[in-house]
């Protein structure tokens, strides 16, 4: 299985590269590979091609995943189809770079849930009846099935919580004590928060 770290946002509420903002020395995509390696085999990061001079200063150019330019998607879901047509047979654990509160024990979780019910194509926790797809596993089936629909024009919504609508897709209820970690920083003031 292949972590995609998220960096290829337009960041547009924090004013700058969420990917690459530091925190005590370490940018926030580098902890996102930090967080995730241990539960992947491998970790590519998804960026758009503005991005790419700068995370070459941090990543190796092989690492990253260029969103793909024949897709005329926007947002994550561009992201995660364009690691898919790279790494078609592979099954992809998708984890957006600005949830830097995330703990281990929810990819721990996640991968025993594919594990135990390994019929269904997609792994993601609730929140308030509100899947979180930014943290969750994609079989290579479903990503095919999605891609598939995108190109015969039967997508409709291009947002992720859509897709996990369209697939067969596991979801649990985030615990009580997990909920802060799924919280993104979009913006300054809640960096500060």
């Amino acid at each position: 299985m292949t972590g995609i770290i998220l960096c290829g946002g337009k960041s547009s509420r924090m004013g700058s590269d969420k990917g690459l903002l530091s925190t005590s020395g370490i940018t926030w995509a580098e902890t996102a590979c930090q967080k995730l390696a241990s539960f992947v085999s491998s970790i590519a990061i998804s960026v758009n091609s503005e991005q790419i001079p700068s995370y070459k200063n941090y990543f190796r150019e092989d690492q990253l995943i260029i969103d793909n330019t024949e897709l005329n998607i926007g947002g994550p879901l561009c992201g995660l189809l364009s690691a898919h047509l790279l790494k078609p047979e592979e099954d992809l654990f998708l984890f957006a770079c600005d949830l830097l509160l995330m703990e281990s024990i929810v990819f721990e979780k996640l991968l025993v849930l594919k594990k135990e019910f390994p019929n269904n194509e997609a792994y993601v926790f609730i929140k308030e009846k509100e899947a979180e797809p930014l943290c969750g596993i994609y079989t290579a089936n479903a990503l095919k099935l999605i891609l598939a629909s995108y190109r015969e024009g039967n997508l409709g919504k291009q947002s992720m919580k859509h897709v996990l609508e369209m697939i067969n897709t596991y979801r649990t209820e985030l615990p009580d004590e997990w909920q802060n970690y799924f919280k993104n920083i979009n913006s300054r003031q809640e960096l500060k928060n």
